[in-house]
């Protein structure tokens, strides 16, 4: 590139092609690791352009500290909309309820999952796990299930309520909690979880 630039000063003499891709292209210096992805998406060029110009570049990112990223003359920084931060924050909002589990002998997340009625890979995503690997004394944090409720009306008994919902009395009391059979209007008990 410096010496394509200064061509005359060191006493070269370069062709010019009709399509010279050294004509329209600057540098950028960036200075912390970036995916390359953002930056094309921040410049305004098409990624398979950015990648051409900087193939020196064997990742989907800069390297960490200084790099000078080529790009054509004709991109312009841009920031990135607000709304779309506004979306990402809102998205960052939604926290996953969960309970811890102690890993207890036999466990394998397979097993936690089947169990707590989740999967394997909101249960990895929630821990930040890199394998699908667990130990004896281990916890984790489990994806509480979302239940489901029915609200006590005048002349409702726990067998009525129990068939309506497909479930047997003694069910119905183990997920609520209660050991009596005595319930009242405006009464909220837990009639399934999803």
């Amino acid at each position: 590139m410096e010496i394509y630039k200064n061509a005359k000063k060191y006493n070269i003499t370069i062709p010019l092609y009709k399509n010279d891709s050294f004509e329209d292209i600057k540098t950028v210096t960036i200075k912390r690791s970036t995916y390359i992805k953002n930056l094309a998406r921040q410049y305004g060029v098409k990624l398979s352009r950015l990648k051409h110009l900087n193939m020196d570049l064997k990742r989907n990112a800069t390297p960490s500290g200084s790099y000078n990223l080529i790009l054509p003359t004709s991109s312009k920084f841009t920031k990135f909309k607000k709304s779309s931060r506004k979306v990402n924050r809102q998205i960052a909002k939604v926290k996953t309820k969960f309970f811890n589990y102690k890993i207890k002998k036999g466990d394998n997340l397979s097993r936690i999952a089947k169990r707590n009625r989740t999967t394997i890979s909101s249960i990895i995503q929630l821990n930040n796990l890199r394998k699908k690997t667990v130990y004896i004394g281990q916890r984790l944090k489990i994806p509480k299930k979302r239940s489901k409720t029915y609200t006590v009306k005048p002349g409702d008994f726990l067998l009525k309520i129990a068939q309506k919902h497909n479930l047997t009395i003694s069910k119905l009391k183990r997920i609520n909690s209660i050991t009596s059979s005595k319930i009242f209007p405006g009464q909220k008990l837990i009639v399934s979880n999803q």
